[in-house]
């Protein structure tokens, strides 16, 4: 029993130093000195000169925010994977681990966005995160389903409308959509061609604009009752 509690008594102490603010202002100055880094980084000059120092330590940073992660799930466990900007943090420190010499080098800039997380906390920032992510399935669910929708009309107007350029094959017909939907002034003009020469087509693009608005719309419906339940 002694042992388990001076387990417990460990992860108190552990815990009461990652929510110190002094904790918080070093977590905030290596993630500001890292962005200096990342902005060296992309100059040519300086990747010559310095590089092989940058590269340490950038690598050292990282290694000080894999330790804090593994400080904060130690103290926290199970609850740390409750908050949004927690997960947010874990996911973009995983991603800084990914070697520089790949494409997710660009990915890794995204370790900035921890950043936001030390704002001024009156703004509720990480609750605005908090109910991001809890959006995140229904905004999948609308995804998925428009990505049907848009597969449909791919094909119906690869039949429909084959002879323009636009439309000859699925992938350019997927593309052309996603630009009517977007109101994209050259695909307006295309879809006016069209109406030219079929004068039925404005059924097919309007009823397509309207199943996909609908989604839309009913994904901020849902959304909306999501985060107000929170």
């Amino acid at each position: 029993m002694s042992r388990l509690y001076d387990f417990e008594k460990d992860r108190e102490k552990v815990k009461k130093l990652v929510k110190s603010d002094n904790f918080s202002h070093l977590i905030l100055f290596l993630i500001l000195f890292d962005s200096i880094i990342l902005g060296f980084m992309t100059s040519g000059f300086v990747r010559v000169t310095l590089g092989f120092e940058l590269f340490l330590l950038d690598r050292l940073i990282v290694a000080l925010f894999i330790s804090e992660m593994l400080m904060k799930i130690y103290a926290f466990r199970g609850k740390f994977f409750k908050k949004g900007f927690n997960i947010l943090d874990l996911i973009v420190v995983v991603i800084s681990i990914i070697p520089a010499t790949s494409y997710f080098v660009i990915l890794r800039s995204l370790r900035l966005l921890r950043l936001i997380k030390y704002i001024d906390k009156d703004i509720k920032i990480t609750q605005f995160f908090d109910s991001l992510i809890s959006t995140i399935p229904t905004l999948m669910t609308a995804l998925v389903s428009y990505g049907f929708i848009l597969y449909i009309f791919g094909i119906m107007s690869v039949g429909f409308f084959g002879e323009y350029v636009e439309f000859s094959s699925l992938g350019s017909s997927v593309f052309t959509l996603i630009e009517v939907l977007m109101l994209d002034g050259v695909s307006t003009n295309i879809i006016k061609s069209i109406m030219f020469m079929h004068g039925w087509a404005w059924i097919f693009f309007l009823l397509y604009m309207m199943i996909s608005y609908l989604i839309a719309v009913t994904f901020v419906i849902i959304s909306v009752k999501v985060i107000l339940k929170k």
